[in-house]
Parts: structure tokens; C-alpha cells; sequence
């Protein structure tokens, strides 16, 4: 087995996901990444079994970098409802940077397994930022509050057309 080396795993991630933000899913292949890296591309398949998982990686690794910013931001919010905000911003964001993939290769992207798996742990994450907030400003009225306003915001995130402003009363009665 050859020996994997980290920063080299952290290179073919910055090289993929510099080829999937400048020229698209489409233009990502194994050999352009190697050709970017300057290595074979039998090498990619060290560290990534496919073009599919080597694009999760560039997202999971994008959503860490943005959730670092993105506590810190939230816990300077003046109100829950600011907070909540900061996080619905963040997830349009995210969801905004990798719509051609989920739009246009579907298959590529929706094993459900792995939505699942991923659906779960970022709504896992997304508890664990929001119920601090919640319990700072006394809104934390009830234990499933976190989860369905992770479950919401994702919804909304994944709707083009909606925005935080579109639920955005609903929350003020909710916190209030």
C-alpha cells in the first residue's frame, strides 16, 4: 500500500476544488487534477476512491473552514434571532457555491446513504451551534427546538426562490 501523506491530500483537495469553483463540475476529472497537482493520477485514487468522494471531501472540508467563521460570528450576534440569521446566511452560501453540482449532476451528488449520513451530521452540527444561542438569549423553551431549527433552515437553504426574510417573522414569534 503506498503511503499517504498529508499534504498531499490537502493539495489534491485545494487543486479539485479550485477546478470545481473556477470551471466547473464538468471540467473536474482525475487527470486534470493530476495534471493541476503534478502528479499521475493513479496517485488521486490513494487518497480517494472516485471523482464523487474526492468532491464530498472539498465540500466537507470547505463547510469546516466556514463553520470556524461561522461560530465565532454567531456567538457575537446581539439575539438569537441575529444568530440564526448569521447561520441561515452561511448555508445560502454554502449551498449557493456547490448548486451547479446539485443541480445539474444529481445522481453524482444524492446517494441517499450518503445524504443521509451527511444530512444527519450537519444537522448534528447545526444543534450544537444553536442551542447555546438559544439558552444565552432564554429561548431554549424546548429540548427539540435546535433540531427543527436546523431542519428549517436547511429547507429554506435548499429553496432558491425563499430567504431568512420569508421566515424570518416566524422566528421573532417563536423567540419571543
Amino acid at each position: 500500500m503506498p503511503k499517504k501523506i498529508n499534504a498531499l491530500r490537502e493539495k489534491l483537495l485545494m487543486c479539485a476544488r479550485e477546478i470545481l469553483v473556477g470551471r466547473g463540475y464538468s471540467e473536474l476529472t482525475i487527470r486534470a487534477i493530476a495534471t493541476e497537482c503534478g502528479v499521475v493520477p493513479g496517485t488521486i485514487y490513494n487518497y480517494f476512491p472516485s471523482k464523487e468522494k474526492l468532491v464530498e471531501s472539498v465540500m466537507l472540508e470547505d463547510w469546516r473552514a466556514r463553520r470556524a467563521m461561522l461560530d465565532v460570528k454567531m456567538q457575537e450576534a446581539g439575539s438569537a434571532l441575529e444568530a440564526i440569521r448569521v447561520l441561515a446566511e452561511a448555508l445560502d452560501s454554502f449551498v449557493e457555491s456547490y448548486h451547479e453540482i446539485w443541480e445539474k449532476h444529481p445522481a453524482t451528488m444524492n446517494d441517499s446513504s450518503t445524504f443521509r449520513k451527511h444530512h444527519k451530521q450537519l444537522v448534528t452540527q447545526m444543534c450544537g451551534m444553536l442551542q447555546p444561542i438559544m439558552e444565552k438569549y432564554d429561548c431554549m423553551f424546548h429540548p427539540v427546538l435546535p433540531q427543527f431549527l436546523a431542519e428549517a433552515l436547511l429547507v429554506l437553504a435548499a429553496d432558491e426562490d425563499k430567504h431568512f426574510e420569508s421566515v424570518e417573522p416566524i422566528l421573532r414569534k417563536l423567540l419571543d
